[in-house]
C-alpha cells in the first residue's frame, strides 16, 4: 500500500510539470500567431486604443468615436491605394502631394467664385480661374466634371511614375520623390499658398454630409443644433469601404 502511494504521488509529480509545459507551449503558440498575423496592427491598435481610454475617459464618447471616424476614412482611402504599392514591392512617396495637387485642379473647374485680392497673382488668373470662379463655376454639372478632373489628373499623374518606374528600371522611392516636390510646388505656386474656397455645397457634402447621424442628450429645445447631431453613416465613409471592397475583388 505504501507502495503504491508513493506512486501515485510521484505520478502526479512528474505529470505537473508537462502540463505546465503544455501550457506554456499553447500559450507560445498563440503569441506567435499573434505576432505574425496580418491583422497584428490592429490588434495592437485597438488594445492601445482601449489602454489609453482608462487614463482618458473622453476617448469613448460618442463625439470623439465620430470625429475620429469622419477623420479615419480618408486615411483609409490612401492607404488602400498605397497597399497595391506595396504589394508589388513599391512605394509611393508622393500621395499627399497628388492629393493636393488634384484638389486645385477640380477647384480650377467648380469654384463659384474668387477673390482677387488672394488669388489675383496666380497665373491662372484671368485664364482658369477669374472672380467668377472657375471653368465651370455655377454650372448645373460642375461638381460631377471637377470630381472628373481630379480622377483623370490623378490618374495621369500615377502613369507617368509607373512609366518612368517600369521604363527605364528607375526606384520607385526617386521617381515618387521627385513627384512629391514638384507637385507640391506646382500646387503652392498655382495658388499662391492660398485656398481656393467658395466651392459648391455638392462637393463639399462629399467630405462632410451623412447619410446616418445620432443625436445623445435631451431635447431641451424645439430645434436640435446641428453640431450637437454625430455623424455616423458619412459620404466618406461610403466611398471608402467601396474602394475597399474593389480593391478586395482586385486582390
Amino acid at each position: 500500500g505504501d507502495n503504491e502511494a508513493a506512486s501515485a504521488g510521484a505520478s502526479r509529480f512528474a505529470a505537473a510539470p508537462v502540463s505546465e509545459r503544455a501550457r506554456w507551449g499553447r500559450g507560445g503558440r498563440l503569441l506567435r500567431r499573434l505576432l505574425v498575423s496580418d491583422y497584428f496592427i490592429l490588434y495592437l491598435t485597438i488594445a492601445y486604443f482601449l489602454a489609453m481610454a482608462v487614463f482618458i475617459p473622453d476617448l469613448v464618447t460618442p463625439r470623439n468615436l465620430s470625429n475620429q471616424l469622419s477623420n479615419v476614412w480618408p486615411l483609409l482611402a490612401v492607404a488602400i491605394g498605397q497597399t497595391l504599392v506595396i504589394i508589388i514591392l513599391g512605394i509611393d512617396l508622393s500621395q499627399g502631394a497628388i492629393m493636393g495637387f488634384v484638389s486645385v485642379a477640380g477647384a480650377l473647374v467648380m469654384a463659384t467664385a474668387a477673390d482677387p485680392a488672394l488669388l489675383g497673382g496666380s497665373p491662372l488668373w484671368g485664364t482658369l480661374l477669374g472672380e467668377g470662379g472657375g471653368l465651370l463655376g455655377g454650372q448645373p454639372y460642375s461638381v460631377p466634371a471637377g470630381v472628373a478632373a481630379m480622377l483623370c489628373v490623378g490618374s495621369l499623374i500615377g502613369l507617368c511614375n509607373g512609366y518612368f518606374i517600369a521604363r527605364f528600371a528607375m526606384p520607385p522611392f526617386m521617381v515618387t520623390l521627385v513627384s512629391l516636390m514638384f507637385f507640391s510646388a506646382a500646387g503652392i505656386w498655382l495658388t499662391q499658398s492660398q485656398n481656393i474656397v467658395n466651392l459648391p455645397d455638392e462637393f463639399s457634402r462629399l467630405g462632410s454630409g451623412d447619410l446616418v447621424s445620432f443625436y445623445f442628450g435631451e431635447k431641451a429645445e424645439a430645434m436640435i443644433k446641428r453640431r450637437d447631431i454625430l455623424s455616423f453613416v458619412t459620404y466618406p465613409m461610403v466611398i471608402a469601404l467601396a474602394l475597399t471592397a474593389l480593391a478586395e475583388i482586385i486582390l
